[in-house]
């Protein structure tokens, strides 16, 4: 009798929304509002689930305007979406008909434009950071990536946990590459650890960035940034130099003086929020009134369940914060239909995790659904005829229905971008669905 097949782990990510430049992973261009199986392309085989190698799993998705990035906890990154000045770090400088280190006053339209490509699915990044990084630090390393970031049209890689490289394009010091330094075909190291902390054991413990700005977090609690300051989101040192061409350490404007250690930072478009490690103490970095929010935010209720206290995430606009159990509030532009209407329309279900967006929310029930909230001009919150294609949605939608074997482990949201992350168990070993 012949041994059963052996039974493995599939991982499978669907998306929906706006899907103009192949941002979503699919092998066309389309806008979706229904839950779709992403393409991946591994070694000329194309697959419609996510390929993991044994003991691999997906780590964390970020978007940039158009383009997305996938990274595994082995240190994989796959990417999706458009790669015009290489922020997906796939395409030579020849192809894209401009160089490396780019300034603004060589920058070309002509030039540019010549690169305006998107690449059909899901791609692994060929870039390796083990020779780079030797190169540039002289230590000796496996340097595989382990955090990523992004902003509008470029792409952030934490190497070891202690450098960031940068690709893409800005033209707002979003590299940190230098003054006027506005496009790197391929990934270059802006930021390293051991240059503003030497001799000490610290790593990187976030990475943020939103439309033009990038923080970073260190495991000290010192923060670092550069990008667009002209708002006061790099705080009040940087704001009279409007950009940042490098990294710097942000200042908190502390009036006594006392310099307390971040434990969280999100960012939005224009504004950067952080909170401390020794008794959740807040800093908005911008103008926080131009959005409604009243500081200091109620961050206390349930979070002691929590290992780092509440979990604060960031819209372009909005800061929503969720608590141990399973709360979520959110506070600036319009909240009320973006987190207010997601949390009530399931009363008898916390949220386990959620994930913000450029102007929307997802959120898994405990139950393994899928809710969304929020601005639905490209289906990113589902296909529901009650949703306001153009405002904020008044309603929670369920999106996508947790099975019992095809469970949801994830959620992800950008740009009016919405991935889902689901786990089976699959028998045959040549199914590709």
């Amino acid at each position: 009798m012949a041994e059963p097949a052996p039974k493995r782990r599939k991982t499978t990510l669907h998306a929906l929304g706006s899907n103009g430049n192949y941002q979503l992973g699919f092998s066309h261009t389309q806008d979706t509002s229904t839950p779709t199986k992403c393409v991946f392309h591994d070694k000329n085989i194309t697959l419609n689930h996510v390929p993991l190698a044994e003991h691999e799993e997906v780590k964390k998705i970020i978007t940039g305007g158009n383009h997305t990035l996938l990274l595994t906890n082995l240190g994989r990154v796959w990417s999706a979406g458009l790669n015009d000045t290489g922020q997906r770090g796939l395409v030579a400088p020849e192809e894209l008909g401009i160089q490396n280190g780019l300034s603004a006053g060589e920058r070309s339209d002509t030039a540019f434009s010549s690169g305006d490509v998107g690449f059909g699915g899901w791609r692994l990044l060929s870039w390796t950071g083990a020779q780079h990084l030797q190169r540039d630090t002289g230590r000796d390393h496996t340097a595989y990536v382990t955090d990523l970031a992004a902003t509008w049209t470029a792409s952030y890689l934490v190497l070891d946990n202690t450098s960031v490289y940068s690709c893409g394009s800005g033209q707002k010091g979003e590299l940190g590459l230098g003054k006027d330094v506005v496009a790197s075909t391929t990934p270059k190291r802006c930021f390293d650890l051991q240059d503003v902390e030497p001799g000490e054991s610290t790593t990187v413990k976030q990475i943020a960035g939103c439309m033009s700005h990038a923080v970073v977090l260190s495991t000290s609690g010192k923060l670092y940034g550069w990008g667009a300051s002209r708002k006061g989101q790099l705080g009040q040192v940087m704001r009279e130099t409007k950009v940042s061409w490098t990294p710097r350490r942000v200042d908190l404007g502390l009036t006594d003086g006392e310099e307390w250690p971040v434990d969280q930072v999100c960012a939005g478009r224009d504004f950067t929020f952080v909170v401390g490690r020794r008794s959740q103490e807040q800093y908005f970095l911008g103008d926080a009134s131009k959005l409604g929010i009243e500081l200091p935010l109620p961050l206390t209720e349930s979070t002691e369940k929590r290992e780092h206290g509440v979990n604060i995430h960031a819209g372009w606009t909005s800061i929503t914060v969720l608590s141990s159990n399973g709360t979520a509030q959110a506070f600036g532009k319009s909240p009320q239909g973006f987190v207010k209407n997601l949390v009530r329309a399931r009363t008898l279900h916390n949220i386990a995790s959620m994930a913000v967006g450029s102007e929307h929310c997802l959120a898994i029930s405990d139950d393994g659904d899928v809710l969304a909230s929020g601005w639905n001009e490209h289906g990113n919150c589902g296909d529901e005829n009650d949703l306001d294609a153009v405002d904020n949605a008044q309603q929670a939608n369920t999106i996508w229905h947790n099975k019992a074997n095809h469970r949801t482990i994830g959620v992800a949201a950008g740009c009016a971008t919405s991935f889902i992350l689901t786990e089976s168990i699959a028998v045959d070993e040549t199914e590709n669905g």
